[in-house]
């Protein structure tokens, strides 16, 4: 899809009421002059993916901008990487238009904790991201790991979560090693 905006504005911002609807229903209030639009789309789950499909079932849409843009926040030229589509009943399930790897909701966010040297927050889904005023952020796919190594501290919501992030980050960080040998060309173990 070339131009992403624009099946944004075509297909997703007319469900915006039904989504805060939903959400509402969820409990949570969302506030688009502070944090943005959020949209509705009926679609059809792919694998991994959506498309949209008058037919299909309602999710929110939710946009992931390289910088939010907002009523108190202008942006000149915002970049929309992708669209994740999920219902607030199953918040940590969520499929994508694009499927752009290692994406995060809030990425500024992780950049901020790291130069100020502040813990970062990771959520571990996009309506928990959301109900904590988009501050902090969530992990959308695992190609985006790389992205907390910078970060000293990162608090996450529960044990479990934080075990699971932990976990994910040693075996990516492994993956990575390189092979270690030594003069006879033995393989050393990392």
């Amino acid at each position: 899809m070339t131009d992403i905006i624009s099946h944004w504005l075509e297909n997703c911002i007319y469900g915006s009421l039904q989504a805060y609807k939903a959400l509402a229903q969820a409990g949570y209030q969302h506030d688009w002059i502070r944090h943005g639009d959020l949209g509705g789309i009926r679609a059809r789950i792919d694998g991994r993916f959506f498309e949209p499909d008058r037919y299909g079932e309602f999710w929110v849409a939710q946009p992931i901008w390289v910088e939010q843009p907002t009523a108190f926040h202008y942006v000149e030229n915002p970049i929309l990487e992708d669209i994740i589509a999920w219902q607030p009943a199953q918040p940590d399930i969520w499929y994508f238009l694009r499927g752009e790897t290692g994406l995060i909701l809030g990425e500024e966010n992780l950049v901020y904790a790291q130069l100020a040297g502040e813990k970062a927050v990771l959520h571990r889904t996009p309506l928990d991201w959301l109900k904590a005023g988009r501050k902090g952020a969530v992990l959308l796919d695992e190609h985006g790991l790389h992205r907390l190594l910078d970060v000293a501290e990162i608090v996450c919501a529960d044990v479990k979560h934080g075990t699971e992030v932990k976990e994910k980050l040693n075996r990516h960080c492994l993956r990575q090693m390189p092979k270690f040998y030594v003069s006879s060309q033995q393989e050393v173990q990392p």
